[in-house]
C-alpha cells in the first residue's frame, strides 16, 4: 500500500474528512488553550483524538493540497519534547546568576551614582548612596532612565535580562534554542469535496459479500503484470474459488477524482496496466465523471465505468456494476458446464437432448 493509500485509510483521517463534508465546514478556526495548547474545536468535540494529532493531521491535508492554510500567529514550544507548558527564569547576562531583582533606576547628576531607586530612598526621602546628599528636584538633581534588573552577585544593571525556559517535562533551554510553532486557520474549498469523498470511499464493505460466496477478492491490490511491472488497482477480483497465486486476476477496479473531469489519460493508464495483468473484466470509477474522449474510449476498451459524485453514490453504482458483472458470469458459467456435460455424454456414446 502506498504511502498516500495509507494515510487516508487511516480512522482519524477519514473521522476528519467526513466531518469536513457533513458540516460542510468551510474554516476550521484555532483557539488557545493552557491545558492542550492549539485547539480546533469544531474537530476537537466529535473526533476523540488528541489534539496534537489533530493538527498533525490538518496539517499532511494541506500538503496535499485538501486544505488551505492561513497562519495568524505562533506559541512559543520546547524544543526537544515539543511542550507548550513553559516557565520563564530571567538571569544576568554577565555571570549567568538566577539572583536578580528588578525595579526603577535613578542617576545622580551631580556624582554620576546610578543604581535601584529603593537604595536612594530613606523614608520619604531620596538620599545619594554614594555622597549622601539629598536628591529633591527630578531632572535637577537626579534622572530616572528607566527600568532595570540588577543582579545581587555581580552587581551588573542591564534593561534586558536574559531569558531561560524550563517547559513541564524539566527540559532546560535558552531564548535561542525556543522553537516557534505557527497557529494555524485552515481552509476548505468546497470545490475540492470530490477529492475529499474519493478518499471516503470504502471498497470492502462493497466487497464483502462477494468474499462471502466465495470470489478470491484483495483491496486494494498489486499485482506484478507481464512485464514485471507491479501495479496497483483499488481491487481485484478472481472468479474461481480457487487460491489467486500466480494466476491473473478476473476483474481489476481503480477510482480516479478530479475537480471537473477524468480525463481519457487516466483511463489510458488504467487500460494499459489492465492489459499488462490480463483481466478479462475492468471497472473504473470515476469522480465526478468522465470526459467525452474518456467515455468514447471506455466503450472501445470494454471497462465498464462508474460515475458519481459522492462515496455514498459510488458504492450503490458500484453494487449494481458487479451484481451484473457477477449474472454475466454465472451464465457463462453455466453454459461452460453444459458444454462439458454434453462432450462428456458424447465421448461415452450417449446423445444429448437439446429440447
Amino acid at each position: 500500500m502506498s504511502d498516500s493509500a495509507a494515510f487516508f485509510r487511516r480512522r482519524e483521517v477519514q473521522d476528519i474528512l467526513k466531518a469536513l463534508i457533513d458540516k460542510e465546514m468551510k474554516t476550521i478556526e484555532p483557539s488557545l488553550s493552557f491545558d492542550l495548547g492549539v485547539c480546533y474545536e469544531a474537530l476537537s468535540t466529535s473526533i476523540k483524538k488528541e489534539e496534537q494529532e489533530i493538527t498533525s493531521i490538518l496539517e499532511e491535508l494541506n500538503r496535499r493540497g485538501i486544505l488551505g492554510q492561513d497562519v495568524i500567529g505562533n506559541i512559543a514550544i520546547c524544543p526537544i519534547c515539543g511542550s507548550h507548558k513553559l516557565m520563564m527564569e530571567l538571569c544576568c547576562p554577565t555571570c549567568k546568576s538566577r539572583r536578580i531583582v528588578k525595579g526603577a533606576m535613578i542617576e545622580h547628576i551631580r556624582c554620576g551614582y546610578v543604581d535601584l531607586e529603593e537604595l536612594f530612598r530613606s523614608g520619604e526621602r531620596l538620599v545619594c548612596p554614594k555622597c549622601s546628599k539629598t536628591l529633591t528636584t527630578i531632572g535637577v538633581d537626579y534622572r530616572k532612565p528607566g527600568v532595570v534588573y540588577k543582579c545581587l552577585d555581580c552587581n551588573t544593571l542591564t534593561p534586558a535580562a536574559e531569558k531561560h525556559y524550563i517547559c513541564s517535562r524539566s527540559h532546560s533551554f535558552d531564548e535561542r534554542n525556543i522553537v516557534m510553532k505557527p497557529i494555524a486557520t485552515y481552509r476548505f474549498d468546497l470545490e475540492k469535496r470530490v477529492l475529499v469523498e474519493k478518499e471516503l470511499i470504502e471498497f470492502d464493505s462493497v466487497l464483502e459479500t462477494l468474499r462471502e460466496e466465495g470470489w478470491i477478492v484483495e483491496s486494494p491490490a498489486i499485482i506484478e503484470g507481464e512485464s514485471g511491472v507491479q501495479h496497483q488497482f483499488s481491487f481485484s477480483i478472481w472468479f474461481r474459488k480457487q487460491p489467486s497465486d500466480g494466476r491473473w486476476p478476473d476483474l481489476v477496479a481503480d477510482h480516479y477524482a478530479e475537480e471537473n473531469e477524468v480525463e481519457s489519460t487516466n483511463l489510458l493508464a488504467f487500460q494499459a496496466k489492465a492489459m499488462d495483468v490480463h483481466s478479462q473484466e475492468k471497472i473504473l470509477v470515476a469522480m465526478p465523471c468522465l470526459d467525452k474522449s474518456a467515455k468514447l474510449l471506455a466503450k472501445g476498451f470494454g471497462i465498464n465505468t462508474v460515475e458519481a459524485s459522492t462515496a455514498s453514490e459510488v458504492k450503490e453504482k458500484l453494487k449494481q456494476t458487479l451484481s451484473n458483472i457477477k449474472l454475466r458470469h454465472s451464465k457463462e458459467g453455466l453454459k461452460a458446464e453444459k458444454k462439458a456435460l454434453e462432450e462428456a455424454l458424447r465421448e461415452l456414446g450417449g446423445t444429448v437432448d437439446r429440447t
